[in-house]
């Protein structure tokens, strides 16, 4: 049993490194996915606010349903599921948000495939994913898919 006191202070801890995470890799997420409201914030008038808030409502059809996100071990790319059942793997670079990878077990664009449970090798050059690609509906296989090409 421990401590009611330490364990409290340990769960708070635990979460604001969660938040912490969760808004930088909302962030994140938004400039890569070119979210409207995801640029730089500064202070701003009235009409600046106007507007800005005329750019996020023109922005809402391009929306994008995200089920799960990734930040490699090393903190350099952000690995998400996007979309719905045949949603697919991204990855972002964060240094360069306009670098971005599709990751996918699929043998050719039309297959749809159900594809999540993401996760980083601890060296950050793959990722490893669950995909039902191999016969879609059924059972759900493990892929790895390296970033740099090799095998």
């Amino acid at each position: 049993m421990t401590d009611d006191t330490t364990g409290k202070s340990a769960l708070r801890v635990h979460r604001r490194n969660w938040r912490r995470l969760a808004a930088a890799a909302g962030v994140a997420l938004g400039l890569a996915c070119g979210a409207p409201g995801a640029k730089a914030q500064t202070p701003m008038g009235s009409a600046a606010r106007q507007q800005h808030m005329e750019e996020i409502v023109r922005g809402l059809h391009r929306g994008v349903t995200v089920r799960e996100a990734a930040i490699s071990p090393d903190g350099k790319r952000l690995a998400w599921v996007e979309g719905g059942r045949s949603g697919g793997i991204r990855v972002a670079w964060l240094d360069d948000l306009k670098k971005i990878a599709d990751v996918t077990a699929a043998t050719s664009t039309n297959e749809e495939c159900r594809e999540g449970d993401v996760i980083w090798e601890p060296d950050s050059k793959a990722v490893a994913f669950f995909s039902d690609c191999a016969g879609p509906g059924g059972q759900l296989e493990l892929y790895v898919e390296k970033l740099d090409g090799s095998p």
